[in-house]
């Protein structure tokens, strides 16, 4: 009778176990079609210019991001991220840095420097102190060919010119949510037809 009573005891905890990762699965599963829905669904047209982006998770769920975004006064924002750490909480922080970052670029905020200070605290004010975000943004005006860019922490975007030049463009700043207070520097390049512009994490 005990060894009944223990085999129906232990075949009720597996099952329990069972529909609990199967639960847990199943919020994965929601997270990441969520997280699917944050990225572009296509680049802005525009003339002399191609833009792509591909997200490929080292989980099922993660912390990297890039978008496109149009700002008011016609010109395409390139954004790239990636967030410490791996899974869900990682990928709430990246969806509140996407709202946030979208927030600034609709009100036009085009001062780079203001912009990733302004993006640095909304980041520090909602993450635990074990996370932060390095990111790369850069506005590029399809009329001048110029681009202008700041970067907090990410890696260097990688430019290859036509003329196989090859320039690595950085700018000073620490990650998004590091510190509340922090000051950031924009650069500046003009591309020209041919220029690839190579953004990664």
């Amino acid at each position: 009778t005990g060894l009944a009573l223990e085999n129906s005891r232990l075949a009720r905890a597996i099952a329990e176990e069972a529909t609990q990762r199967e639960r847990l699965h199943r919020e994965i599963e929601i997270a990441r079609e969520v997280q699917e829905r944050l990225f572009p669904k296509r680049a802005p047209v525009m003339a002399g210019l191609e833009l792509a982006g591909r997200c490929l998770p080292a989980q099922t769920i993660g912390g990297d991001y890039f978008d496109f975004l149009e700002t008011p006064s016609g010109q395409v924002g390139l954004a790239i991220a990636d967030v410490a750490g791996k899974g869900i909480p990682a990928a709430l922080l990246m969806a509140g840095m996407q709202a946030s970052l979208r927030s600034l670029t609709l009100a036009g905020v085009e001062d780079l420097a203001d912009l990733m200070a302004k993006l640095n605290r909304l980041v520090y004010d909602a993450s635990p102190a074990n996370r932060f975000i390095t990111f790369f943004y850069g506005l590029y005006d399809p009329a001048s060919g110029r681009l202008r860019y700041a970067s907090a922490g990410h890696n260097p975007a990688l430019l290859l010119r036509a003329n196989g030049i090859v320039e690595w463009l950085s700018a000073k700043g620490v990650g998004l949510g590091l510190a509340r207070k922090a000051r950031y520097e924009a650069g500046e390049t003009v591309l020209a037809p041919g220029d690839r512009l190579v953004l990664y994490t």
